[in-house]
């Protein structure tokens, strides 16, 4: 996160500092544990008979036993399922997140370590890249031992996809890893201050090919798909950086 962005510690001494949107100040919100309690992290409910674990996090690691023996396709042997996938390796009891304007000056300024890419050829996501990621996930596999998608991106794909997640509030039934949801934690975002890991901030063009920001896409745990739209700046959302182009 460059120094020109403010970093709040939601579980630090930094707790009650506000960050002030009003003026458009570029705010992270430095990730929390999911763990609160026992009761919240063994939260379960039940439907049609069959009991189900909804606790608020993912934990990455060989524990994680969402993941656990799914088979994926080789590559080397088309249509056989080969290989294990493996556990998410991306902690999600522990996401920051930020504002817009943050995140789209991170994304912006980034410049991968060993990489050839300069300033300007990472953004945050299009809308268009954003529908893009979306039919790709649709495409996916629909169920742990689904044999009848190539596309490992996110659900069932463990660390082999791309661990984007899903609100801790929705049931952990489609291989995606679950995020906390916090509200009053990240102060002076919208929505109270809530923190929303599993929002992705992205760009929107307009009719006249411009961007403007406030675009985000979210995953739906409950109806298993990806919903876009227009959001507040000021949101507590996940920052994801796309390479645009690509130079020698």
């Amino acid at each position: 996160i460059p120094t020109v962005v403010t970093e709040i510690d939601t579980v630090g001494r930094d707790r009650k500092k506000y960050c002030n949107t009003k003026n458009e100040d570029k705010c992270c919100w430095i990730g929390h544990s999911g763990k609160i309690d026992e009761n919240v992290t063994a939260k379960i409910f039940v439907m049609d008979g069959v009991i189900h674990n909804m606790g608020y996090c993912t934990e990455a690691g060989i524990n994680n036993d969402t993941i656990k023996n799914i088979p994926v396709l080789s590559k080397q042997e088309d249509n056989k399922y080969v290989s294990l996938v493996s556990p998410y390796d991306y902690e999600s009891c522990n996401r920051t997140v930020c504002n817009w304007w943050a995140a789209n000056y991170i994304c912006s300024n980034y410049i991968p370590e060993g990489g050839s890419s300069k300033i300007g050829d990472w953004i945050i996501p299009t809308d268009h890249l954003l529908f893009k990621l979306r039919d790709a996930i649709k495409a996916g596999p629909s169920a742990k031992f689904d044999k009848s998608t190539k596309i490992n991106i996110q659900n069932w794909s463990g660390s082999n996809g791309l661990q984007l997640c899903q609100s801790g509030r929705d049931p952990d039934e489609i291989g995606s890893p679950r995020c906390d949801y916090l509200g009053s934690w990240c102060g002076g975002a919208s929505n109270g201050g809530a923190c929303n890991p599993n929002y992705i901030w992205g760009n929107r063009y307009n009719l006249d090919g411009t961007f403007y920001g406030s675009f985000a896409a979210y995953f739906d745990g409950r109806t298993m798909s990806w919903h876009t739209g227009n959001m507040y700046k000021d949101f507590a959302g996940s920052t994801r950086c796309v390479l645009e182009k690509y130079t020698d």
